[in-house]
């Protein structure tokens, strides 16, 4: 869900991607910083990104932000069960992609200077 502009829909999509930088943290993710990244052309309107120490901590937070984000209603686009052992696991949820990766893997691609550098929220 690309944003049509009104202010209460971005505040609300926005406190909802605060909140799912707080779950991800809750749930043992490191580093969680999410990005508002719809000016660059992107498919989407925000972007977070944790990491996770090994490929097993990947997984498990995978599967607890998975459950809160349907705890709290919001739509996984992604289908369930993604295990494709790369260390890099991404959750689409139309307005927001979430992103959890193995640090190397994170420190390598550095999204966040590759896109977002100004874009911190």
């Amino acid at each position: 869900m690309i944003l049509t502009g009104s202010t209460s829909e971005i505040s609300t999509l926005k406190a909802r991607v605060q909140a799912t930088v707080q779950a991800c943290e809750m749930a043992g993710g490191e580093d969680c910083q999410a990005f508002y990244i719809q000016s660059n052309n992107s498919p989407t309107d925000y972007m977070v990104i944790c990491s996770a120490t090994s490929y097993v901590h990947a997984q498990g937070l995978y599967q607890k932000i998975e459950d809160w984000l349907l705890s709290n209603h919001i739509e996984i686009l992604t289908p369930p069960g993604r295990d494709d052992n790369s260390g890099w696991v991404i959750i689409d949820c139309g307005f927001m992609f979430i992103h959890i990766m193995q640090q190397a893997l994170r420190s390598y691609y550095d999204l966040e200077h590759l896109w977002f550098k100004d874009a911190l929220i």
